[in-house]
């Protein structure tokens, strides 16, 4: 008898072991906030997906400035055949006089803006900008009856406007090139200069750190 109890034994103690560890884990409760945090959404890459989907549109921009910008500097320098004939009303004059100064300002604002770009973006503008104020001469002198130095600003403000479309056209195959192509025209990228403005702007304990 005395063997066989201390064979039963060992038995017994495991199976005490065994039911002690099934209450612990019976008496374990979940935290009511963890199992009430929402699951992480999965990332979606949307914009990166639809930027590869769709070409860069700034040619296209470019291709109606270069139409629109050509064909103002061809009646300006009379290739179709009218002169100043009819052209001398004078309020006719002065109201277009008025009109491309204003034109020019804002062809100003994005000169200035096109510097920390590139050259011959910020070159276009510049020409267009000169190119509107002769015009803008040219119709106040026609308004004063000075033809001849109407004449001379109008053939100014045509090359002026002429010389900007082709720059203009010239950077609209720069762009496509860039983007179709893996020849690149050169464009005398100005953002570098910008770049080191603004970090020499910058605190001396955070241009360390950049």
């Amino acid at each position: 008898m005395t063997e066989r109890s201390d064979s039963i034994q060992p038995i017994h103690a495991g199976h005490g072991r065994a039911s002690a560890n099934d209450a612990d884990h019976a008496t374990m409760t979940l935290d009511p906030g963890a199992s009430q945090q929402p699951h992480p959404a999965p990332e979606r890459h949307t914009m990166s997906a639809t930027h590869d989907s769709f070409a860069n549109p700034t040619p296209l921009a470019l291709m109606g400035f270069v139409i629109s910008t050509f064909t103002f500097a061809m009646v300006l320098m009379d290739l179709t055949g009218n002169a100043l004939d009819g052209m001398l009303s004078k309020p006719y004059n002065a109201t277009l006089a008025i009109y491309a100064p204003v034109w020019g300002f804002a062809i100003l604002t994005f000169f200035v803006f096109t510097l920390g770009a590139n050259a011959v973006l910020a070159a276009v503008f510049f020409l267009l900008w000169a190119g509107a104020f002769s015009v803008s001469g040219a119709y106040w002198c026609l308004s004063l009856s000075k033809i001849s130095t109407a004449q001379t600003l109008k053939k100014a403000g045509s090359a002026l406007c002429f010389a900007a479309a082709a720059l203009g056209w010239y950077y609209t195959v720069a762009v496509i090139c860039a983007e179709l192509t893996s020849f690149e025209l050169p464009r005398s990228d100005l953002s570098r200069l910008r770049r080191a403005k603004k970090k020499s702007a910058l605190p001396t304990a955070e241009r360390g750190l950049n």
